[in-house]
């Protein structure tokens, strides 16, 4: 049994065909054929059965032989992130995941200052999604991660920054008038989101439904896109106190933000509750800590 009668296992497991799989690997369908009868006779079983139609369709012993391929291929993946974690602490390295709308607004400026004052030690920080984040800490991919709210119970979190949220309004629409928009004033208001994956734009659209709020959405991936949503009256935004502040989104008058009520962004730095932090590690932990809040206030200075 070895990794090349797995990976020929699981695509005939997929295409259910030897001949759509060997095409693949690549070799022959009578070569790989004889790699998945050798694997079958190690154990005494059959994996696949033929149907009227000639696809290899999986019997029991196949199903059960695709978990452990599956489960085999997530130990060699943890086998990997944890040899990376041994070397990292042997160079000084820690490794660092963010959320994206973290990394450009507090991440990249610590990691900068951090290394700065600690020419011995790398962080290396990569971008993800914010449930993609929360899983590569939890998994060991990573040692830390800057995390948004609602945090992932799985891990430990060291609260870093909180600032409101804000909507952008098109001075046409009479929300944009309020002192602060709540979760029914969105009744019936197309509202831009950023689709699957975003934390945000799951809580605000949990309150909405349990204020009875009902509004359309609109799903777009850029940030400029819906403050150009808002600025064409087509769509409201959520958003948050920083953005408010940036030249690129109070450059018309066309466009108001408005405070909204009952939710704010959070940033957390997460990390597995069992995780024994390295000295390195301690001091880029110490250092967040210390220092997130002044570059944050730094960052959310008004640019309008």
């Amino acid at each position: 049994m070895n990794t090349d009668q797995f990976k020929h296992f699981a695509l005939v497991y997929k295409l259910r065909s030897f001949a759509l799989a060997a095409s693949q690997v690549p070799m022959s369908p009578q070569g790989l054929a004889k790699s998945i009868r050798k694997l079958e006779q190690e154990f005494d079983v059959e994996f696949f059965e033929a149907d009227a139609s000639g696809a290899r369709v999986p019997t029991e012993f196949g199903d059960r032989m695709m978990d452990f391929v599956n489960e085999a291929e997530l130990q060699r993946v943890q086998l990997v992130w944890e040899f990376d974690r041994i070397r990292a602490r042997r160079q000084k390295r820690v490794r660092v995941a963010s959320c994206l709308g973290i990394s450009g607004f507090i991440g990249l400026r610590l990691k900068e200052a951090f290394e700065a004052r600690n020419p011995d030690v790398r962080i290396d920080l990569i971008e993800l999604s914010d449930d993609a984040c929360d899983e590569a800490i939890s998994l060991g991919r990573v040692d830390l991660g800057f995390t948004l709210a609602p945090f992932d119970g799985r891990l430990a979190n060291v609260p870093l920054f909180t600032e409101p949220f804000y909507l952008w309004i098109n001075v046409k629409d009479p929300r944009s008038k309020k002192e602060c928009v709540t979760m029914r004033d969105l009744d019936g208001a197309c509202v831009s989101s950023f689709g699957d994956g975003i934390k945000c734009d799951a809580v605000l659209r949990k309150k909405l439904a349990e204020a009875g709020s009902a509004p359309t959405f609109f799903n777009s991936p850029e940030v400029y896109w819906h403050y150009e949503n808002a600025l064409l009256n087509r769509s409201i935004r959520l958003t948050v106190q920083h953005f408010v502040a940036l030249k690129a989104f109070c450059a018309s008058d066309q466009v108001r933000a408005v405070p909204l009520d009952d939710l704010n962004w959070s940033i957390g730095l997460s990390y597995i509750p069992s995780h024994v932090f390295a000295e390195h590690e301690a001091r880029f932990v110490d250092f967040v800590t210390t220092h997130a809040e002044a570059l944050a206030i730094e960052a959310r200075m008004p640019g309008c």
